[in-house]
């Protein structure tokens, strides 16, 4: 692959000396897989913190790492889009992904990646267990990283297509068989629920390319986790960050690297151009005060000609609103969006509304 740009002499020996040494070359070669903090960094690599901050700095004084602050913790990770993304794959094309320390990285990594999803509702930051040596964990947290590589498909070997085809071969088996085969229980009823509103975004959004792509309202990353194999980039934005903790566990736990996750407001999203395809607003419209705000912020971030999917609670929108389907269209109109269809979708377990749409095809200048 060869770069779109060329590069100062200094700017590359720079760039090389960086990569050049091993514990830096394994940073890159992890957060390749998603956002770490550096305390789970440390518990990966089984290294000081000083030491793992100093090889941090220098990888993002090169432009290998990006670095972003959610509330208390920074995240560190390889760039998803740009020539830093570029940079990182040159090197990381060079390494064989099945080396033995590579593979036990990624292994530690899953078990962090579990115990920040269980950690998430007490809001208690990730440390390795203190009393066993670096890379050990307590039983309770063992115990959660078998049941989040069961549940969740935690399996950072497998590739992200194959992780998503499985997603969406459930999705079809569940919509065609139209009944639940599996035995009863809170844990089935919720991937039941999950399938069943699955497979109506899918039946809207079928299988053509969503490009950049972003999720407002993401939650725990369900639908982009499944939306991810159709995005060639895609950001998850939520206010929640226990929700954003969960929400990287099962995206990128499902290895779906070019997925990244901000902390943001829908009603002032941290984007300052055009830069999607694609947006979807996942039931978080029936929860604001100010829904044509939280829709022309959105038709602000899509490109000439780009794709909104709203999804929301049908009943929930009756209340406030009283007649969702003509108040929906409304609503999109006004924040500027060319509506293309508005119907409400039944699934056992939810009433939605889903209404689809598209960015102005011509922009006024200001």
């Amino acid at each position: 692959m060869k770069l779109p740009f060329d590069l100062p002499f200094d700017n590359v020996l720079g760039i090389l000396r960086a990569a050049a040494e091993s514990t830096r070359l394994r940073l890159l070669a992890l957060l390749r897989h998603g956002e770490l903090t550096v305390g789970e960094i440390t518990a990966v690599l089984g290294q000081s913190q000083p030491r793992v901050s100093r090889h941090l700095k220098l990888l993002c004084d090169t432009g290998l790492l990006d670095r972003f602050r959610e509330e208390h913790f920074v995240y560190y990770r390889v760039p998803a889009t740009g020539s830093g993304a570029d940079l990182a794959s040159q090197v990381l094309a060079l390494v064989d992904p099945a080396d033995a320390v590579l593979r036990l990285d990624r292994e530690r990594m899953s078990k962090v990646v579990a115990r920040r999803a269980a950690a998430a509702p007490s809001r208690q930051p990730l440390q390795a267990d203190q009393s066993g040596p670096p890379g050990q964990y307590a039983p309770s947290a063992q115990a959660g990283f078998e049941a989040a590589r069961q549940g969740l498909g935690l399996a950072l070997d497998r590739s992200p297509r194959q992780s998503t085809e499985s997603d969406s071969a459930r999705v079809r088996e569940r919509s065609a068989s139209g009944r639940d085969t599996r035995d009863a229980g809170s844990a089935d009823r919720l991937a039941d629920a999950h399938l069943d509103f699955a497979a109506a975004v899918a039946d809207v959004l079928g299988e053509e390319p969503l490009g950049d792509l972003l999720d407002i309202g993401t939650g725990s990353g369900g639908l982009l986790k499944l939306l991810a194999r159709q995005a060639t980039h895609a950001v998850g934005l939520d206010i929640s960050s226990e929700a954003l903790r969960r929400a990287r566990t099962q995206v990128h736990g499902s290895g779906h690297s070019h997925c990244v996750f901000r902390r943001g407001d829908m009603h002032n999203l941290p984007f300052s151009q055009p830069e999607f395809d694609t947006v979807v607003i996942d039931r978080a419209l029936a929860h604001t005060d100010h829904p044509v705000g939280v829709l022309r912020e959105a038709a602000r971030t899509l490109r000439t000609g780009g794709r909104l999917l709203l999804i929301d609670d049908y009943d929930r929108l009756t209340e406030l609103a009283g007649n969702p389907l003509t108040e929906i269209r409304r609503w999109l109109t006004a924040a500027g969006l060319e509506v293309e269809r508005v119907c409400p979708v039944d699934t056992p377990d939810a009433h939605l509304l889903l209404a689809e749409c598209r960015g102005a095809r011509r922009r006024i200048a200001a």
